[in-house]
């Protein structure tokens, strides 16, 4: 492994390597990009990152419990629809139109018509809870149902 930059002008050149020879191992499936005690985000064929159960989940048991980092306005909305962040917001408020940034690894669970997982939003707490519907064991890749909030939405993808 690489040593760390010795002071924050190395940090770009070295930093930036550190990072992208990451995501090359994760692509290649030679580690997890990152993970927790709980869960690891891994590369997945056909669909690029995706989260993966480090422990058993029974129905009920919260999976993660997901920080809302910025909330988009609706009249926001159609900006980020025109960048790559469009792939990794969450529809919220009230009535839906406005978009949600997470963290943790809310933006990295894939989609199912069969999802393992369901997505409670609590806007008054500034959080998302990922809470599995059926019981998912070690090693099983933890999916929702990105049309549950909207059927009205097209995907944007063909499902893998």
């Amino acid at each position: 492994m690489e040593p760390m930059a010795s002071n924050l002008s190395d940090w770009p050149a070295t930093g930036a390597r550190r990072i992208a020879d990451r995501h090359a191992r994760a692509a290649r499936g030679t580690e997890p990009m990152f993970q927790t005690a709980d869960l690891e985000m891994r590369h997945v064929s056909d669909k690029g990152l995706g989260v993966f159960a480090r422990r058993a989940f029974e129905p009920g048991d919260t999976v993660e419990v997901v920080p809302i980092i910025v909330v988009i306005p609706p009249d926001q909305v159609p900006l980020i629809e025109a960048t790559d962040i469009f792939h990794y917001y969450y529809y919220w408020g009230a009535d839906l139109k406005s978009a949600a940034i997470a963290g943790g690894f809310g933006s990295f669970y894939n989609h199912s018509l069969r999802p393992n997982v369901r997505m409670v939003r609590e806007p008054e707490q500034g959080r998302l809870l990922v809470v599995a519907h059926e019981r998912i064991a070690v090693g099983d890749e933890i999916l929702f149902n990105y049309r549950a909030a909207r059927d009205d939405e097209p995907l944007g993808f063909e499902p893998v």
